[in-house]
């Protein structure tokens, strides 16, 4: 796991991916108020060796994504990714940027079970392109936000919402990954829920410009995308 420092819109496209290796989506963006729309699934970042802390256990890997079949119908491609309920957990979204782009606007779309998640400051944070070198971001960003569950003690899962992070952000032409970080130790109701942390559905980029998500799992793709 990486050394960090413990530092909303619309719209989904369904992603072209591959077996063992990373793939580039290779679907159109599509475009809202002349700028491109892009969908990066939560479930097709790579979880190789990632682990995941529940309500009252643990998993790993793709174990980490839920299909909303079970109790919800609203996370786009059917699919979300949960256990994220420790501190220094993340999720990494990487695409390709055909040239510099000054005009991201980042969002991701969340939904909330057993407890509501209401976080300040750098409680949960958003990091652009981690260096391993340095255990720095290029560029990173508070992101409070407020979901509510339907109980302390239900597992439901409540309509997903887009939640807006920043705008007008500069990337560089080629690889750049954006992560979303959990960065604090709010004990939830279940035993080994070490940190508040939302269910996360899929980050949303808009921008005039040009990128392709990387994709994988593409176990994790339907043929009728939300």
């Amino acid at each position: 796991m990486k050394a960090k420092k413990l530092t909303a819109l619309l719209l989904a496209l369904s992603l072209a991916l591959c077996l063992a290796v990373p793939a580039l989506a290779a679907e159109e963006a599509q475009e809202e108020d002349g700028r491109n729309v892009y969908v990066l699934e939560a479930e097709n970042t790579d979880l190789t060796d990632k682990f995941g802390s529940g309500y009252s256990g643990s998993t790993t890997g793709t174990g980490m994504v839920i299909g909303d079949d079970t109790d919800n119908k609203t996370a786009s491609n059917g699919y979300y990714v949960g256990w994220l309920y420790y501190p220094g957990a993340y999720l990494s979204f990487e695409f390709e940027a055909a040239e510099d782009i000054d005009d991201l606007t980042i969002a991701f779309r969340l939904s909330a079970q057993y407890n509501s998640v209401d976080v300040t400051g750098d409680q949960v944070y958003v990091g652009i392109n981690y260096d391993e070198d340095t255990n720095e971001y290029e560029q990173t960003f508070d992101f409070p936000f407020a979901v509510e569950s339907y109980s302390e003690m239900s597992s439901a899962v409540k309509d997903f919402e887009d939640f807006l992070v920043v705008e007008n952000v500069s990337v560089h032409k080629g690889l750049n990954a954006v992560e979303i970080v959990i960065n604090n130790d709010i004990q939830g109701v279940g035993g080994t829920m070490k940190a508040a942390a939302p269910l996360v559905d899929c980050l949303i980029l808009t921008t005039a410009g040009e990128i392709t998500p990387i994709a994988y799992n593409p176990e994790f793709v339907t043929e009728t995308g939300k």
